[in-house]
């Protein structure tokens, strides 16, 4: 059995903000940041506003995240994103929104994306996932026992797992590792980070594809990983979940 576990790299508290005047939406949200945020095993603390002038007024400088509904009652959350960058360059600022035509318009105040309303969890938190790696505050890690030792490496570095005989290959960006144990054990482990099975003998990290044709994954690295025609349909369901793309 592979020995795991997360880790962080910093321990600060993340500040975000909810600027959304439908009550109803909020409370849709907020469980889904306690999720996310439970998932990667950081505290936050959330602010909820429900009209722009008094967001502008009470803004601290120390938060780290807006969400940001564009339409707030009489109300522009565009209007008041461009206020906010006259005294914030830094802020992360995702856009929640309706009308997706709108949301375009976002690059103009340097916003980082935009949700479309509804929005599933994992639409909400691939964006978190960026948003935490602009802010330079997510580096997560896993230990796994090798047959060289353990080791703490980055998951953004992991490529993908496979079976190699009866040892496990962990490819990352450098090396191939070999490892003991169960590939399901990887999965339920990072099942929220990512990491997609894609037959019975692979699982591979969602940052790393670069393209679907047919039946293969093409990794950036330049290996070909083959999809399985049982898990053809739940693997690229899967990935259009966690990109937010329709993927077919």
């Amino acid at each position: 059995m592979p020995n795991t576990e997360t880790t962080n790299a910093l321990s600060s508290i993340i500040r975000i903000v909810v600027v959304e005047d439908e009550q109803s939406e909020f409370d849709y949200l907020r469980p889904m940041l306690e999720k996310y945020f439970n998932s990667i095993d950081r505290e936050f603390k959330l602010r909820h506003f429900r009209d722009a002038k008094t967001f502008l007024s009470e803004y601290d400088d120390a938060t780290d995240i807006i969400l940001m509904d564009i339409e707030l009652g009489s109300e522009s959350g565009m209007e008041a994103a461009r206020s906010i960058r006259q005294i914030d360059e830094d802020v992360v600022i995702i856009f929640c929104t309706k009308m997706a035509q709108f949301a375009v318009q976002g690059y103009q105040v340097n916003a980082l994306d935009f949700i479309v309303k509804p929005y599933t969890y994992e639409n909400l938190a691939f964006r978190l996932n960026r948003a935490m790696k602009t802010l330079g505050k997510e580096r997560r890690f896993i230990l796994v026992k090798t047959k060289e030792g353990s080791q703490n490496l980055p998951l953004d570095d992991i490529l993908y797992f496979d079976v190699f005989g009866h040892s496990l290959g962990i490819h990352t960006k450098k090396q191939t590792l070999y490892s003991w144990g169960s590939l399901g054990k990887y999965e339920e482990s990072l099942k929220n980070q990512g990491f997609l099975r894609c037959s019975n003998s692979a699982l591979v990290n969602a940052r790393h594809i670069q393209t679907i044709r047919g039946k293969e994954v093409l990794i950036d690295n330049g290996d070909k990983i083959t999809i399985s025609r049982p898990r053809h349909k739940s693997f690229l369901q899967a990935l259009s979940l966690w990109t937010g793309a329709n993927i077919k």
